[in-house]
């Protein structure tokens, strides 16, 4: 039996000066059974693991349904520009133009501006729309290499951050950017304008230089995606994230009409072996401006694609961004994206959609059979 501890032996010592022999032998025996102090060593790693497997159920569950929201809250904006987008075809009788070059004001250009900007209107950002100069001639607009550094005339409206545009789940930087999370899909071809050398560019939901009617949907506009979500690119100069990040090629000079199929490679090669030199980690740094930088997407790759994201322009000082590329679907969400469909319905699409599917929705007219994306 084991022996009293310190202060048991008070309490012993009390218990042997009472008279009944039975009651002192009772009490000793009391003592030494249910020892008095704190807690043993094997008592505290109990406690320990206990509360460990605690928090190993309660914190995951906590973080999934925080995600789960932050999902849900992505999907809601993005039927909130589902409707801006359908409230601006009631208004003008067109969807807005990926790339608006012409102003509205003749024989003038504000060339680069995004279609987000005509869609300000319909979401209660009509302040931010007037204030933006639409007089000012083309150059006073342009999205170059070095704009972060140039000041502009529309610089007030263009550091506006527009809550409609960010998804809590996939801006990632603390820079003082405006950010961008919500992208026009321009189809499944690196070029986002229909051309004579890229015939099958610009055949998504949204175009350069284009705008689109209903009637030009042949596919059906609960077929044809309108946008998705991508996050934003993590900013540093010297670090390379192809889940985000984006970067220059230089095989414009070499490949006259890349397709995807051609060019996917070329992504992913230049990139595996070690960070490529000439990145763009700005991603969804603006919804001023387009092109795929900023504010267009294209389905070459499935969504969250391990493949990094290439142009096939050299982003030089001074060089005009917005050449041909290969601009994923990506978000932070487990597993998938959230999309609208041009007829206002969303849907999460999951990571593992076969290609051709996910090609086949990003097309107006392809006559494609889409079959299940659900």
């Amino acid at each position: 039996m084991p022996s009293p501890t310190r202060g048991q032996e008070s309490t012993v010592e009390v218990a042997i000066g009472l008279e009944d022999p039975e009651l002192k032998i009772a009490l000793i025996q009391t003592m030494r059974r249910h020892p008095r102090g704190g807690l043993s060593f094997l008592e505290l790693l109990v406690v320990l693991t206990v509360v460990g497997l605690i928090a190993a159920i309660i914190i995951p569950a906590v973080l999934s349904l925080r995600e789960s929201n932050r999902r849900l809250t992505c999907r809601s904006k993005l039927v909130t520009m589902g409707q801006a987008i359908a409230a601006h075809e009631s208004t003008f009788a067109t969807y807005p133009s990926a790339l608006k070059s012409q102003s509205l004001h003749p024989r003038r250009s504000s060339s680069h501006l995004s279609g987000h900007v005509y869609l300000l209107p319909f979401l209660d950002q009509a302040s931010v729309f007037t204030a933006i100069r639409f007089d000012l001639p083309g150059g006073e607009n342009l999205y170059w290499a070095d704009h972060f550094a140039t000041p502009y005339r529309n610089e007030i409206p263009k550091l506006a951050r527009i809550d409609a545009f960010i998804c809590p789940s996939g801006f990632q930087r603390s820079e003082n950017y405006p950010g961008n999370n919500y992208r026009l899909n321009t189809g499944s071809h690196p070029s986002s304008m229909h051309s004579r050398l890229n015939p099958n560019g610009g055949l998504g939901a949204f175009a350069h230089l284009e705008s689109f009617r209903p009637s030009d949907f042949r596919d059906g506009l609960g077929a044809t995606i309108a946008m998705s979500e991508r996050t934003t690119g993590t900013g540093q100069v010297r670090t390379f994230d192809p889940s985000s990040d984006y970067w220059f090629s230089g095989v414009s000079s070499l490949v006259r009409t890349p397709t995807s199929d051609i060019l996917i490679p070329i992504c992913q090669a230049g990139s595996l072996s070690a960070p490529p030199e000439a990145i763009y980690p700005f991603t969804g740094a603006f919804w001023f401006f387009s092109h795929p930088e900023n504010t267009t997407y294209n389905h070459a790759n499935t969504p969250n694609s391990p493949n990094a994201d290439c142009s096939v322009g050299i982003n030089t000082q001074g060089a005009m961004l917005g050449d041909p590329g290969i601009m994923t679907a990506r978000s932070l969400h487990k597993s998938g994206v959230n999309v609208v469909f041009m007829d206002g319905h969303a849907a999460f699409i999951s990571d593992a959609i076969d290609l051709n599917v996910w090609r086949a929705l990003s097309s107006r007219s392809g006559g494609e059979q889409c079959g299940s994306y659900e």
